[in-house]
């Protein structure tokens, strides 16, 4: 099983994306700062994005914003 664990991306995902279009990953761990302050579209964007790779678990960290915990649950992430 390979588990590919991110962080701090700070809205600057395409890296990763680039990454995940040559190789593949069974899931997807992101512990926090998706994004830099918001706003809460990018960071439902980003974890749905993800979530077409691979199954995501996520957290949110100090960096995204204050409801990130509803906008997990609002995303594609399990």
């Amino acid at each position: 099983m390979k588990i590919l664990m991110i962080t701090d991306i700070h809205s600057n995902p395409d890296k990763i994306y680039s990454y995940l279009d040559n190789n593949s990953v069974d899931e997807i761990i992101i512990t926090g700062d998706v994004t830099e302050f918001g706003p809460e579209k990018l960071f439902v964007d980003t974890l749905n994005k993800f979530s077409e790779y691979a199954n995501v678990h996520a957290l949110f960290g100090n960096c995204d914003p204050k409801n990130s915990n509803e906008l997990i649950d609002e995303s594609d992430a399990i």
